[in-house]
């Protein structure tokens, strides 16, 4: 059994207080009370091996992280279609030419030009300060940019502005 499954299986009997089945059961004797519960040996074992597998997993984590870098996104990934129903509006770090600072917001097609027209209108929300800004699609690139993660500095420079 894959350690993952081993330790949620154990858990999970330790919750029913049901030693039968449990993949710890062959060192579940009582060793002495805690407090007024009684402490079997198999769980000093079973929280060490969750604690193990929970450290694994932050490690794990922290690599992932770290192998993810921001990008330059799509109007298209970064656009929510005001005509579903999604309740959650996805947020984009948006950069715009000239200014030292990114703001997070989320993304609409403008209802006033909308995809009915040749040039669609994206309409940006700036989340916390109660206001948006309306671009054409042509200025992405040229005016403003949408990052999948906050940008460094270095990030910024590197990509180059149509």
């Amino acid at each position: 059994m894959e350690q993952f499954d081993k330790v949620v299986n154990g858990l999970e009997h330790c919750k029913t207080e049901d030693c039968s089945g449990c993949p710890y059961e062959d060192t579940s004797a009582p060793v002495g009370k805690f407090g007024t519960d009684e402490l079997v040996a198999c769980q000093p074992v079973l929280y060490s091996d969750a604690i193990a597998l929970i450290r694994q997993q932050q490690e794990r984590i922290k690599e992932l992280e770290a192998g993810q870098t921001a990008r330059v996104m799509t109007v298209e990934e970064a656009l929510v279609d005001s005509n579903t129903e999604i309740e959650i509006s996805p947020y984009v770090f948006v950069e715009e030419k000239g200014r030292s600072d990114i703001f997070i917001g989320s993304v609409h097609d403008d209802i006033y030009g909308g995809y009915h027209s040749d040039d669609i209108k994206i309409a940006v929300y700036r989340i916390g300060m109660r206001d948006s800004r309306i671009y054409s699609k042509r200025d992405y690139m040229k005016k403003l940019r949408f990052w999948s993660k906050r940008p460094t500095d270095e990030q910024r420079e590197a990509e180059k502005w149509e």
